[in-house]
């Protein structure tokens, strides 16, 4: 919705959304209900991939995650099974 509440567009989410966060640069990020993934949109609506773990030699998909928020310093916070994760994540 733009500030005076007109419908702009919606994003195509392979499955049910239970949390989404939108960053500095306006990309939002959503979590996949049914894989506990996050996954990452532009701008423009259309899927950049998954967030991955940057700190793996072969960066993988994360899963296991429910809910999402930004920290001012552009840190993602994530509900990730029983704990509470602060990622620097990849962005694809």
């Amino acid at each position: 919705l733009d500030p005076s509440g007109k419908y702009l567009k919606s994003l195509d989410m392979d499955s049910i959304v239970n949390s989404l966060a939108l960053d500095k640069e306006g990309r939002v990020f959503a979590t996949n209900q049914e894989q506990g993934t996050i996954t990452v949109f532009g701008k423009n609506g259309k899927s950049m991939g998954r967030v991955t773990d940057v700190g793996a030699k072969n960066p993988v998909a994360l899963d296991g995650f429910k809910g999402l928020a930004f920290l001012p310093d552009g840190s993602l916070v994530a509900g990730h099974r029983d704990e509470v994760w602060i990622l620097r994540p990849a962005i694809p």
